[in-house]
């Protein structure tokens, strides 16, 4: 009877170090899909960000009346300066939770927003398009769309 007695211990000892075993096999996996996730949307949120963008400065660029707004412009203009039609614009396409600003430059000049501009302690993001001219003049310019979290 005490012979029975341990063979049947010895299997509850192996199931239980069998249980455990898997436990920790399984709690790892998780924390490790969970660990992954998280890298992956924080890069895709910064690709969404200049999604984003893109998809504001492809609107202006093939919009007749807001090239020709910009071509018109004195450079180099900030946003408080840009014509009503093209912050609109700019404002209406924005994501919910992100803040935009352009800026209208010469090509090849720098073109960035003051530091009184942009939030202190934020990730700015920022694409630029060129736009070039219209029917009636050849006048290029650079478009530069600046975001961040709000």
């Amino acid at each position: 009877m005490d012979r029975k007695f341990l063979i049947l211990n010895q299997k509850k000892a192996w199931i239980r170090i069998v249980e455990a075993f898997s436990m920790i096999l399984l709690i790892t996996g998780v924390l490790l899909i969970i660990l992954s996730r998280g890298n992956v949307a924080e890069s895709n949120s910064f690709q969404s960000i200049y999604d984003a963008e893109r998809g504001i400065l492809t609107d202006i660029q093939l919009n007749y009346s807001l090239r020709a707004s910009l071509i018109a412009l004195n450079l180099p203009t900030g946003w408080e300066d840009m014509p009503d039609e093209i912050t609109g614009r700019i404002t209406s396409k924005t994501p919910e939770g992100l803040e935009c600003k352009a800026k209208v430059c010469a090509i090849g000049s720098e073109c960035f927003l003051s530091s009184g501009e942009v939030p202190i302690g934020k990730d700015v993001y920022s694409q630029s398009t060129i736009i070039m001219t219209d029917l009636n003049n050849y006048n290029p310019r650079q478009l530069k769309l600046f975001c961040w979290v709000k």
